[in-house]
């Protein structure tokens, strides 16, 4: 398979990765330096300073402030539906009558739940929020501004709340929420926390306990100059797309104990500025089983030119990737920003720009049945989220 066309999207995706963005998406392009250290190598906790939180993040001890923020009431009105059609994949793809599951939609402007058993459309938070995830049965965690030090929650009736803040120059970026015992009393919020210090910054996946208000670190993610990004996280094993100064590497990650099950650069790939057309590089991912699903840009085999996205089934067992849909792409046409399961279906959402650049309108997401093969179009714009009923 032609090599990939390197840089295409940036490494940024629906996160603002502190600070490195911008270095990250000028490293992430094609050049002839030498790849630098791979920090994710490093996977065992950092002894960096505690955050203080509000959560203060003392590792045993919560103490939770209110916000001053205005309360995002029940009764707001729906949230506007920016976005609109999107017309390379109209004219291939049909429109879904519906969500495969109740979902959570939302965009700068705020959230809202609708679909299946969920009732009619109905906002939850109220805007501007960056990213957003919901704690089952309880309520939503959210950023509201890019290079954040603040995670707030709210359950969508009383006044939103401090949830996590960081101290001093920290960054908290949140990935998502997980059940670590299945239910919603093991519920863990996940985000990375980046230390600035120079060339000894550190970036860390880390999860707080919703019941206890303890935190612990996953794993190391970043650096100086390096930084991983991921698709919400929902569930124990998370995929991660790791970039540092050209070198790209793709892993999955065991939220219980730090360890990676699979790393492109334990096999014989050379992912340093696309080289290696066989590297699994995707701009969105999730694992399902010993499988990682990506997004990713699918060059032209006659002419090598990147004219299409595609979604990846990467075998991590056997390293033998497939494409299995692909769709009509245009730079700057569409961006991914988010990868989730609904069912068996994956919902891709899209945008009509990139994070790194602000984030851009919603489009209407991609929604890929995994046991059919086929693809619709989302009724209707909005990045998505599967919602939790009970």
């Amino acid at each position: 398979m032609p090599a990939r066309r390197c840089g295409t999207l940036g490494a940024m995706k629906r996160h603002l990765l502190p600070v490195l963005a911008a270095v990250l998406l000028g490293a992430s392009s094609c050049s002839g330096s030498e790849p630098a250290v791979a920090a994710i190598e490093t996977t065992a906790p950092s002894e960096t300073t505690e955050e203080s939180t509000t959560v203060i993040e003392t590792e045993t001890t919560t103490t939770t402030t209110v916000s001053d923020t205005s309360a995002a009431e029940s009764t707001t009105t729906a949230a506007e539906q920016p976005g609109g059609s999107i017309p390379l994949l109209g004219e291939v793809l049909s429109v879904s009558e519906g969500f495969p599951a109740p979902v959570t939609l939302w965009d700068k402007s705020g959230a809202r739940t609708q679909g299946a058993l969920a009732g009619p459309p109905t906002p939850v938070i109220e805007g501007p929020i960056v990213t957003l995830a919901q704690i089952p049965l309880q309520g939503w965690v959210y950023q509201r501004e890019q290079e954040s030090n603040v995670i707030y929650f709210s359950d969508g009736v009383t006044p939103e709340r401090e949830l996590l803040v960081g101290t001093g120059e920290q960054t908290l970026i949140l990935e998502g929420v997980w059940l670590a015992d299945g239910d919603a009393d093991s519920a863990e919020v996940l985000y990375q926390r980046f230390d600035p210090d120079g060339q000894n910054s550190i970036q860390t996946l880390r999860a707080y306990s919703v019941s206890s208000g303890d935190v612990r670190e996953i794993t190391v993610t970043g650096g100086f100059e390096s930084a991983t990004s991921f698709s919400l996280i929902d569930d124990r094993f998370v995929a991660g797309t790791f970039y540092g100064e050209g070198y790209y590497e793709l892993t999955s990650i065991d939220l219980e104990t730090g360890d990676r099950p699979y790393r492109s650069s334990d096999d014989d790939f050379d992912c340093f500025d696309g080289i290696d057309p066989r590297c699994p590089e995707y701009d969105e991912a999730i694992v399902i089983g010993t499988d990682i699903f990506g997004f990713g840009t699918v060059p032209n085999p006659s002419t090598g030119i990147v004219d299409q996205m595609g979604v990846y089934r990467f075998d991590t067992s056997t390293g033998i990737e497939e494409v299995i849909a692909s769709y009509p792409w245009d730079n700057g046409a569409y961006y991914a920003m988010d990868m989730v399961l609904l069912n068996n279906v994956i919902a891709i959402s899209l945008a009509s720009g990139q994070f790194s650049q602000g984030l851009g309108e919603p489009l209407p997401a991609l929604l890929f049945d995994i046991g059919t093969g086929e693809t619709t179009i989302a009724p209707e714009p909005g990045f998505v989220q599967p919602l939790w009923l009970s």
